[in-house]
């Protein structure tokens, strides 16, 4: 087996095996594109050799023995071209198969294609001193590559900001949130977890209730009306050994649902667990109820066509039924998408549950539908990625399948989706055999069939955010400057481009700031001189006249010594970390300053104004525990910094200037 072909089986297997958050693909995916770099000087790896060196660089840290690597790596099916959306000659795809009997087939021919390529690689003696240069590569890439409404209770003040949320009126989850009256907040610790509840009445704050989770890590909460829910992982032997093959196998975690009665919140009362397999992922409540994903992961080692707890996701201890089982990845795989509808007052198990092999990656919920999405490899031949993206309408807790496609390109988080009118929207970024990119927007109809398609824009860069505003699309592509598109969905069928801004810097954080202004997130070159000094950019854009795209305002956010190295936001990996008050023009989020001077990086809570075409900081809390972790919130005229392992800082609103603390609650 020569280098390339050595390249290519292990960006095959390196699709599914399963990493920690920290080596995910994903995870040094985002660590190498949020530090851009000049073309020039750049150091790239194509996508599918970082998943690949991220998983290489895992097994070899970790002991993991090449044969191990190996006889776990899942497989991939051919594709073909004419198969994909997007392509003139693009065809239906069959509709999913479901049940037992062909999940059984398809976890077969999954670990038949394991064992085939295994075989395979032992054939190549050679294979060992190309893993060793293969491990060599794991390295150098993670060096830095310079280059992401609730419910309202009557008896309570709506009179406080929320989480922010990508659709509205379906709501989402967060490690912090408030009901106007009390804050809630989950800590995470080496016994369990924990929900603190805080009395809030103006400056001042106290704690009046702990409620304690052993054995599980908390994940997110929602508090609705009386209710507290809170999601949990529950702690799990990290591995399985079969006394028939020197192997350990991966076992799948089980995500647990907790729902709270805090009609006092002195006194909670606990109602209701649920538990459903798989490692949580992503969470909604629409309407009444609760919608919870979780990936669920097989282990083909022992698998049993009579028992089908050996194969098939589990619900509360019991197998998900047969006709909920189904199949709609065209690819071998052994890993599930779980997901279960539960009633929020607490007083019934799930009402509703389904899994699908094959897996899914995001989630993008609207009020009406599902669309869960999941990357998968080409055709054999490096030419990036492709996208499955299955579609389900959901009403009242029912799940009901709708449609699947396969896509050219990478979907890479939910903001990249949009429903208009029953038609979904989608920008991608395609990797092409020659290691360029491209990108484009595509408009599916109620069943998936493409209706129109724009392409080939902001090429040789990728997309870093994106936003939606009723019929028009924005997104950020980026590699040397910062393009901005504008994109009427008006007409599906006919997508009309309406702007184009190329300014330095890039933004990974995009949200409308009301009066026809977006606010943008990002960062931008700090010294002309170095490309790879990044300074956190905070910038404004009109887009009043005909979407015409202006940056009317921009503030590169460095300290005063002007000696940092790197400065970077919360906003780039979550959107749920930023405060935004459309109306009063302000923002707030935490930020890490990375300093020549000093060891330990500057992290920071800062809040910013604008008015008069004008950025001013208002507020700045030091020496946060954590700047991604660290939220606020309003509720009436204080402003409240919560830490959730830490402490909670009251001020008073911020407005013309800068504000000071005025009290602390631990």
């Amino acid at each position: 087996m020569n280098e390339h072909e050595l390249e290519r089986f292990i960006k095959k297997q390196a699709e599914d095996i399963p990493t920690p958050p920290e080596l995910s693909p994903e995870a040094i995916e985002k660590r190498l594109s949020n530090i851009p770099q000049k073309n020039n000087k750049s150091f790239r790896l194509r996508s599918g050799l970082v998943a690949a060196a991220a998983c290489m660089l895992l097994l070899l840290i970790g002991g993991i023995t090449a044969r191990q690597f190996l006889i776990t790596a899942p497989p991939q099916k051919t594709v073909k071209p004419e198969t994909v959306a997007g392509n003139p000659a693009s065809e239906d795809i069959p509709e999913d198969i479901s049940g037992y009997e062909n999940a059984y087939k398809v976890l077969q021919e999954y670990k038949e294609i394991q064992e085939q390529e295994t075989d395979m690689i032992y054939e190549e003696s050679a294979a060992a001193n190309d893993v060793n240069r293969t491990r060599d590569t794991a390295k150098e890439a993670l060096l830095p590559d310079k280059q992401n409404e609730a419910s309202t209770d009557s008896n309570r003040s709506s009179d406080y900001s929320d989480t922010d949320v990508q659709v509205e009126g379906v709501m989402e989850g967060d490690i912090v949130k408030t009901d106007g009256r009390y804050i809630y907040t989950l800590q995470k610790g080496s016994m369990g977890s924990s929900v603190t509840i805080y009395r809030v009445n103006g400056k001042e704050v106290s704690k009046v209730s702990n409620i304690d989770m052993e054995n599980c890590n908390a994940n997110e909460m929602y508090v609705e009306k009386n209710r507290l829910i809170v999601i949990c992982s529950l702690w799990k032997e990290n591995s399985r050994r079969y006394e028939d093959k020197d192997i350990y196998y991966p076992a799948s975690g089980t995500t647990q649902i907790t729902i709270y009665d805090i009609e006092n919140p002195a006194y909670p009362n606990k109602l209701l667990s649920q538990k459903q397999s798989g490692n949580f992922t992503t969470s909604r409540i629409s309407g009444k109820y609760l919608y919870t994903f979780s990936q669920y992961r097989v282990s083909t080692a022992k698998l049993e066509e009579d028992t089908p707890e050996t194969y098939i996701p589990l619900i509360n201890d019991t197998c998900i039924k047969s006709e909920n089982v189904r199949c709609v990845s065209n690819d071998a795989s052994c890993r599930y998408m779980v997901m279960t509808s539960l009633l929020l007052d607490g007083t019934s198990e799930f009402s509703d549950s389904i899994c699908s092999l094959g897996g899914a990656d995001v989630y993008y919920v609207s009020n009406e539908n599902i669309y869960c999405t999941n990357r998968t490899g080409s055709n054999g031949i490096f030419d990036g990625y492709f996208t499955n993206i299955s579609k389900y309408s959901y009403d009242n807790g029912s799940f009901h399948f709708v449609a699947k496609r396969k896509v050219r390109g990478i979907i890479k988080d939910s903001y990249y989706m949009h429903e208009y009118k029953g038609n979904l929207c989608y920008v991608y970024t395609r990797t092409h055999s020659n290691g360029k990119t491209s990108n484009g927007i595509v408009t599916l109809d109620s069943r998936l069939k493409k209706l129109g398609e724009l392409d080939k824009l902001g090429k040789n860069e990728r997309i870093y955010s994106s936003y939606y505003m009723d019929n028009i699309a924005y997104f950020v592509t980026y590699r040397e400057t910062d393009p901005v598109f504008a994109v009427d969905l008006s007409d599906a069928s006919n997508l009309k481009l309406l702007s184009e801004l190329k300014i330095p810097g890039f933004s990974s954080y995009l949200h409308s700031f009301g009066d026809g202004l977006l606010l943008g997130i990002g960062q931008e070159e700090a010294n002309a001189d170095t490309d790879w000094e990044m300074c956190a950019k905070l910038s404004i854009f009109s887009i009043k006249d005909n979407h015409d795209i202006q940056e009317i305002c921009k503030k590169l956010l460095c300290s005063d010594s002007k000696k940092e190295l790197f400065s970077s936001t919360s906003a780039a990996d979550n959107h749920k970390a930023v405060f935004v008050d459309e109306e009063r023009k302000l923002f707030g989020f935490g930020i890490q300053y990375d300093m020549y001077t000093q060891s330990e990086p500057d992290t920071r809570y800062e809040v910013y104004s604008y008015a008069g075409n004008k950025l001013k900081k208002i507020l700045s809390q030091k020496n946060v525990f954590s700047y991604n972790d660290v939220r606020g919130i309003r509720i009436g005229d204080y402003f409240y910094v919560v830490e959730p392992e830490q402490e909670i800082t009251v001020y008073s609103m911020p407005e013309a200037g800068q504000t000071k603390p005025m009290q602390k609650v631990n």
